[in-house]
């Protein structure tokens, strides 16, 4: 089955390879990276650049851009399949900063709109796929059927690659062939590229993240000699709690509207996971656990295989030291994490009573972990080996390497080995998603 859709997907990809898109560009995520957003589509907006991205989405997603009057929906249904809906003005001029200056969400022109159904699925950690369905009413009522195809493919654990076909099957409007490729080195950096085989751009573009803010430059090279110049764009995202904003400046000699503003916002929904057979793929939506990663910036995975390994997802584990909980925090971290623990004589004999010590409230445990965990990654410049150091035999006998402490140097092997465990087998990671998810909110 697999075989069958790459087979597909190609022979109508390099069967269409003719004229260039007008569909305006929308998301000032995007436009601020370059417009170099094939191979690294990942929120609901990325379904209009690459549809295949939009099966990265693990939560409800609504995007809206209100400098062109546009928005985005992404639901996960299954954790291989998600669906998503967009709408937006099909008039790239009807920018508010200029024309609309008393209109902050953008303008929808009557008669020159566009609906957008997208459907996407992943295939094994390495491929994924997806298709739009784009209804265009024109200015005189008339609707034109068009579809957008995706694939992505995460080549090696840094480098993705990708290719979009879109809006073809519409004689009056003209489809656009793209390529892209990104490297993400680490959660800090990444650089992304695309080429436009169609009117022969090339575009770059590159990310700095940090915890709530992204700095994002781009350029776009003209290879058909069409122009003696580049265009150059820089945009910027802040992330507070469940949303982003993100603001984008494109410098274009043939533009008026130059400003680009956009936000998205999450929404969780509960488990609604019924039976425990762990054998089988879970349907997991944005849980308490990986709301508390998104919140530190930390991978599902690495959060995951950190506590399966300090007290194997038991919220009452106690270790001979006197550490307690899924995080096992000792008694001085947890206060200085802000957690209420009594003075013990004997530290290796707590209080069990969680409103006592907070310690055996698993939901604070694990924030407290993941934060603690976010501080030594942060120390270490997200150096993973020496984080998972610092976080188990303290950052004061952590240098340049992995001290050469024998349990220290077996805890962290433990971890990522169970980190790359996580990231070649779903199952087994939603099977401890699960386990780490009912810890938290059992009674």
């Amino acid at each position: 089955m697999r075989k069958f859709w790459i087979l597909f997907l190609t022979l109508i990809l390099l069967g269409n390879l003719v004229y260039g898109s007008r569909r305006p560009q929308i998301g000032a995520k995007p436009i601020g990276f370059g417009s170099a957003f094939i191979s690294n589509s990942e929120d609901a907006f990325g379904a209009l650049w690459n549809p295949a991205g939009l099966a990265n989405l693990v939560e409800i997603e609504f995007d809206y851009d209100l400098s062109q009057g546009g928005f985005s929906v992404g639901l996960p249904i299954f954790e291989s399949l998600t669906l998503g809906t967009s709408f937006f003005d099909l008039n790239g001029t009807d920018r508010f900063m200029i024309d609309q200056t008393n209109n902050p969400i953008g303008t929808f022109e009557r008669g020159r709109n566009q609906a957008v159904f997208s459907l996407a699925g992943k295939f094994g950690s390495q491929l994924l796929l997806g298709a739009n369905l784009n209804l265009t009413t024109d200015v005189h009522a008339r609707r034109h059927p068009s579809y957008d195809l995706g694939i992505l493919i995460n080549a090696t654990s840094g480098i993705r690659l990708g290719a979009s076909l879109r809006e073809f099957g519409d004689q009056y409007r003209e489809p656009v062939f793209d390529l892209g490729m990104t490297w993400q080195t680490n959660r800090y950096f990444q650089l992304s590229s695309a080429l436009d085989t169609t009117t022969w751009k090339f575009r770059i573009g590159t990310e700095l993240s940090f915890h709530r803010l992204s700095l994002r430059y781009g350029s776009i090279f003209h290879l058909d000699g069409s122009r003696n110049w580049s265009t150059w764009s820089a945009g910027s995202s802040v992330r507070i709690s469940r949303s982003e904003i993100s603001y984008a400046y494109i410098e274009d000699q043939e533009r008026e509207n130059r400003h680009f503003i956009s936000v998205s916002f999450t929404f969780g929904l509960p488990t609604g996971i019924g039976n425990n057979n762990y054998g089988k793929s879970k349907i997991i939506r944005t849980s308490n656990v990986e709301t508390i990663a998104n919140q530190y910036n930390l991978e599902i995975e690495l959060l995951l295989s950190m506590i399966r390994v300090e007290s194997a997802f038991k919220p009452n584990a106690i270790s001979k030291s006197g550490a307690v909980g899924l995080g096992q925090l000792m008694p001085p971290t947890a206060r200085d994490l802000g957690l209420r623990v009594p003075d013990y004589e004997n530290i290796t004999q707590p209080n069990h009573n969680s409103k006592i010590d907070e310690r055996f409230n698993a939901g604070k445990n694990l924030e407290g972990a993941a934060r603690y965990l976010r501080m030594m990654l942060d120390r270490y410049n997200n150096n993973y080996a020496l984080g998972i150091s610092a976080y188990n035999a303290g950052p004061g006998r952590v240098g340049e390497n992995v001290p050469a402490i024998r349990e220290t140097e077996r805890h962290v092997g433990k971890v990522l080995n169970y980190y790359y465990q996580y990231k070649n087998k779903s199952e087994l990671k939603n099977q401890d998603l699960l386990k780490l998810n009912q810890a938290i909110n059992r009674p």
